[in-house]
């Protein structure tokens, strides 16, 4: 997607490598942001967030940098499969198969045994659909 010169820079200095000063609702919105203008200069910023304590800023930082579709992501993404939060996991799952990931096969395959019904019905899809 194009977007003016200048665009991605404010909203990745909101980040402040991967802390929420600005509070979840302002993060959120411009990590939707960055998801839809995709331009992969907002990969680390995005990948910091990956490690936030909140569940709410993990998940949505895995959609956004499924949405940029940087292969380079795919190392700190990989950990969310793990996650103790079943929405951040299945939000994992998408943004990895977004990426083309071949290594996300056997981790699908494990997560068919998750504990929660829905991390296992989008493991099955996905593993469906590759």
């Amino acid at each position: 997607m194009m977007q003016p010169p200048g665009t991605v820079p404010p909203f990745i200095t909101r980040f402040d490598g991967g802390s929420v000063p600005v509070g979840y609702l302002v993060f959120a919105s411009d990590t939707r942001a960055l998801g839809e203008i995709q331009d992969a200069r907002a990969v680390p910023a995005l990948t910091a967030a990956l490690g936030d304590a909140d569940r709410e800023t993990r998940k949505t930082a895995a959609w956004a940098l499924g949405e940029i579709e940087d292969a380079s992501a795919i190392p700190a993404l990989r950990p969310l499969l793990h996650d103790p939060d079943a929405e951040v996991r299945k939000t994992a799952i998408w943004a990895l198969l977004e990426m083309d990931d071949p290594a996300v096969y056997d981790v699908l395959v494990e997560l068919l045994q998750d504990e929660d019904p829905e991390v296992r019905k989008q493991a099955a899809q996905a593993l469906g659909d590759m």
